[in-house]
């Protein structure tokens, strides 16, 4: 089996800290606010509030949610980069980028259509004693397999039986990394979601992602 390193290919993630007033319009987008910054000043005594006399969070307060948003963008930023991942692994044996999930479309069409051709020249011959291979007229053949063997000449039975095979191997490397991505994003989300202070989620161990073990096919197969 060959490995690919495939968190080098996706988005860094930097730890984004939302500011003050990013926190404050997640929360509440109804409050006008803003910030200008002062030399010597915090960031919460550089907060412009356009309407002085309504209520407004106190210091704590605002740290509090503060620490609450970056836990959403941080576990948002978690499942984006899993899904990165899974849709890497998956362009692996799709050979392609844009497009990875409407090929897979395609091969599960084509895996479904195998495995009712199987099927049923498998009864045939069971019906009628033999192991030869039935004709078209005598074992339908599903029509996306019909038009594929059409054009590259591959004898039917044959062609399903390699479609299977694949298909097979790749849903079991496919589905052993998506598993473990899984687990890790999970962990991972259970470390951030633990975090009570920004200090904290500054120093929470980000997700360790695996690299994919498999066998995908290469551009020129």
């Amino acid at each position: 089996m060959g490995t690919f390193n495939l968190s080098e290919s996706i988005k860094p993630f930097t730890r984004p800290i939302p500011s003050l007033v990013e926190t404050i319009s997640y929360f509440d987008n109804s409050i006008a606010v803003r910030s200008i910054s002062f030399p010597n000043r915090s960031e919460y005594d550089c907060l412009i509030w356009d309407n002085p006399s309504k209520p407004v969070w106190t210091r704590s307060k605002l740290e509090e949610l503060r620490v609450k948003f970056t836990i959403d963008k941080w576990v948002i930023a978690l499942m984006e980069q899993a899904n990165e991942l899974q849709r890497a692994a998956l362009a692996l044996h799709t050979i392609s980028v844009d497009y990875t999930l409407t090929q897979k479309t395609m091969y599960d069409i084509k895996y479904r259509a195998a495995i009712e051709y199987l099927q049923n020249v498998n009864a045939w011959q069971k019906e009628n004693a033999t192991d030869i291979l039935p004709t078209a007229n005598q074992v339908a053949v599903p029509v996306a397999i019909l038009n594929e063997a059409s054009k590259t000449g591959d004898p039917v039975y044959y062609l399903c039986l390699a479609i299977v095979k694949n298909y097979v191997d790749s849903e079991q490397t496919l589905a052993s990394f998506y598993g473990t991505v899984e687990g890790e994003r999970r962990v991972t989300k259970q470390r951030i979601i633990e975090c009570s202070t920004i200090e904290e989620l500054k120093s929470v161990e980000w997700a360790n992602w695996p690299s994919y073990e498999g066998n995908p096919p290469a551009p020129t197969d």
